[in-house]
C-alpha cells in the first residue's frame, strides 16, 4: 500500500478498504496536524481537528472521491473543521474575530459549505441519541471545550463520574457508527 497513488487508495477506500484507509492516514495525519496547528496554535484542537476530519472521511467512505491527490481534500477539510470548531459554544467571540482577520483564506463555494452541513448534522444525528447526561457531557467536552474537570463543578459531579460518562459515550458512539479497530483510534478526542 506504501507505494500506491491516492487514486488507488481512494478507490480502495470507496471499497471499505481499512488497509487503505490506515495508509492515508499514515501518510497524511503529520502534515494535516501541522496545518490545523499552524491556524488554531493550540495542540489539543489541532489534534481533535484532524482526528474528527479522520473520523469523517471513514464514514463517508463509500462517497469520497478526489482528483488527483488526497491533499487538496484534507486541505478544505482542515478549513472546514477550524470554522466548525470556532463557531460553536463559547469559541463563538473568538471564531467571529478570527474569521474577520481570516475571511480570505476561508471563502467557501457553495459546494463546500454543503459540505460541511452534511458533516455537521450526521455528528450531531450521532449526539442527539446518546443518553441525556452522557450527551450533556459530552457536549460540554467536545463543543464547549471544558476540561473534565471544569464539567464535573459545573454540573456538581465528581471527575470519576464525568470519565465514566464520556466512556459511555465513546462506546455508543463507536456501536452506533459501527467503527473498525482504525476508527476506535480516532475517537480518542472524547478522552480527558
Amino acid at each position: 500500500m506504501k507505494n500506491s497513488s491516492d487514486q488507488s487508495l481512494c478507490l480502495l477506500l470507496n471499497e471499505g478498504s481499512e488497509k487503505a484507509y490506515t495508509e492515508i492516514y499514515n501518510r497524511y495525519w503529520a502534515s494535516m496536524y501541522l496545518v490545523a496547528k499552524n491556524r488554531v496554535s493550540d495542540q489539543v484542537i489541532a489534534e481533535e481537528i484532524v482526528q474528527t476530519i479522520f473520523l469523517n472521511l471513514w464514514k463517508r467512505k463509500a462517497v469520497i472521491q478526489i482528483a488527483d491527490s488526497f491533499r487538496a481534500y484534507f486541505a478544505r477539510a482542515v478549513k472546514f473543521e477550524i470554522i466548525n470548531y470556532y463557531s460553536h459554544g463559547k469559541h463563538r467571540e473568538n471564531y467571529l474575530t478570527w474569521l474577520a482577520t481570516n475571511k480570505e483564506q476561508f471563502s467557501l463555494t457553495i459546494e463546500e459549505e454543503l459540505d460541511a452541513k452534511l458533516l455537521h448534522d450526521m455528528i450531531e444525528k450521532t449526539v442527539c441519541v446518546l443518553p441525556e447526561r452522557c450527551q450533556l457531557i459530552f457536549r460540554l467536552r467536545v463543543e464547549e471545550g471544558y476540561s473534565q474537570k471544569e464539567i464535573a463543578a459545573e454540573l456538581s459531579i465528581s471527575e470519576k463520574t464525568v470519565e465514566i460518562q464520556l466512556s459511555k459515550a465513546r462506546k455508543r458512539i463507536r456501536n452506533m457508527l459501527g467503527t473498525t479497530g482504525v476508527i476506535k483510534a480516532l475517537l480518542f478526542f472524547l478522552n480527558a
